[in-house]
């Protein structure tokens, strides 16, 4: 018996599209053996060269329905931390040390998504750029941050005690 995870993409970009998918058959070996998929084909070179893409909420909130194994990092720092997260979010502010960055990530092929407050806040860039400079390969950054999540989709989220 053969388990299928269907993952709905929309409004995103072809690239983050490209790390997603890349990440699931990475993550599935030999899920595929002997199937022929006529409606994905991923080269290789291109993978091998990906950093980082972007993700909407809408696509984010499907890989968390769909239970997808992937780190979720808040890069908000101390005072533009308020404790919301959105589920299964850890917080990682960006001017984390590498040390910080691999105690919360040790695995750097794992499907990492980050954000911060808004479009506004460069905290979710920067932090994107310090993990592809530690050498992590499946970076997904969600540039709508919390305030996106919150009022614009209204998905839930989890508060920090």
């Amino acid at each position: 018996m053969s388990t299928y995870t269907k993952l709905y993409i929309t409004g995103t970009s072809l690239y983050a599209v490209g790390t997603v998918l890349a990440y699931l058959f990475a993550s599935s070996p030999g899920c595929c053996e002997g199937k022929t998929h006529s409606t994905v084909k991923i080269e290789k070179e291109t993978l091998s060269m990906s950093t980082y893409g972007h993700i909407d909420a809408k696509t984010l909130k499907n890989l968390i329905d769909t239970k997808t194994p992937m780190v979720i990092l808040d890069a908000r720092g101390q005072n533009w931390d308020d404790g919301r997260r959105i589920p299964g979010a850890k917080s990682l502010p960006a001017g984390s040390s590498s040390e910080d960055i691999a105690q919360s990530v040790p695995d750097k092929n794992a499907l990492i998504v980050v954000y911060c407050g808004s479009y506004e806040c460069p905290a979710s860039q920067y932090l994107v750029e310090k993990l592809v400079s530690e050498g992590y390969t499946h970076i997904l950054e969600y540039s709508g941050g919390i305030k996106e999540w919150v009022e614009k989709a209204n998905y839930p989220i989890e508060k920090e005690s």
